[in-house]
């Protein structure tokens, strides 16, 4: 098939179908290797739009290694079920909550909200989503604090053995006129779906007097060996943030609150609910 003179009607319909536009300089490996980088960034939402992101022919002819290497990472992508079964989240430690309350920025933040009311008289109502090793309320409970508390969580079995520590305060029936606090603490980069954090706010009837929403800033863990993602168990980080990707989907998701950026790591964004 050297001379197009010389071809048949079926040279040239073998041509079309397995030659027309493609491209002599073309190479995978590029790509391949940037898909690396940028899942094992935190990135792995991006790494898949990247191997999308190919010359026309091989949208229709695509190169079977891109393939394999777009399963490899949806492989690894977290999602509920695997929260639901993953053991590291049933953990629950007790006895070291109340540092992570005194040691972190979301945990002195919240805090000093809760203090504040409590010194007030007001025993406010938390509302938890992604609860974690529920550190937050046994923190609190620990350094004196008083409230009611409402986890959103998909563990049941690190909720059990929250219940040990904090049965009174989920068993109290918050006063309709209390303050609600809402809390969702490095969560929003495991979600598919971001806005899922106010739908599970209004899901409840939750209207929040405070919000506080934090997530790592830029990539969590940017060490050499996290490189071989493949080694390193599940990817629950989708997505990473800058500071000001951060405030513009917490702000157009609550716009009718006032919010205050805390820059640290993780980043944190504190909204109060506007007078009316």
């Amino acid at each position: 098939m050297n001379d197009p003179q010389k071809w048949t009607d079926e040279d040239t319909a073998k041509w079309l179908k397995e030659e027309c536009g493609k491209l002599a300089f073309f190479d995978l490996n590029p790509y391949l290797h940037v898909a690396d980088i940028l899942t094992a960034g935190d990135e792995p939402m991006m790494a898949l739009k990247v191997l999308d992101m190919v010359p026309g022919f091989y949208r229709d002819h695509y190169p079977l290694e891109m393939q394999l290497k777009k399963r490899q990472i949806i492989s690894k992508l977290a999602t509920p079920g695997f929260y639901v079964t993953n053991p590291y989240d049933s953990l629950v430690r007790a006895d070291s909550s109340h540092l992570v309350v005194e040691g972190t920025l979301r945990g002195s933040l919240i805090f000093e909200d809760v203090h504040k009311y409590n010194r007030e008289g007001i025993e406010p109502h938390i509302v938890d989503l992604g609860p974690g090793e529920y550190w937050l309320p046994i923190g609190l409970k620990k350094k004196g604090c008083k409230f009611s508390y409402q986890p959103i969580g998909l563990c049941t079995e690190a909720h059990n053995k929250a219940k040990d520590h904090i049965l009174l305060e989920l068993s109290k029936k918050p006063d309709p006129k209390s303050p609600r606090i809402f809390v969702s603490c490095e969560l929003i980069e495991h979600l598919h779906h971001e806005a899922d954090i106010r739908t599970d706010c209004e899901r409840i009837g939750c209207v929040p007097d405070i919000i506080h929403i934090s997530t790592p800033k830029y990539s969590f863990d940017g060490r050499p060996e996290k490189f071989r993602w493949q080694e390193q168990g599940d990817l629950g980080h989708l997505r990473t943030y800058t500071p000001a990707e951060f405030k513009s989907v917490v702000v157009k998701m609550w716009p009718e609150y006032k919010w205050v950026y805390i820059d640290s790591q993780p980043m944190h964004m504190r909204g109060l609910k506007a007078i009316n």
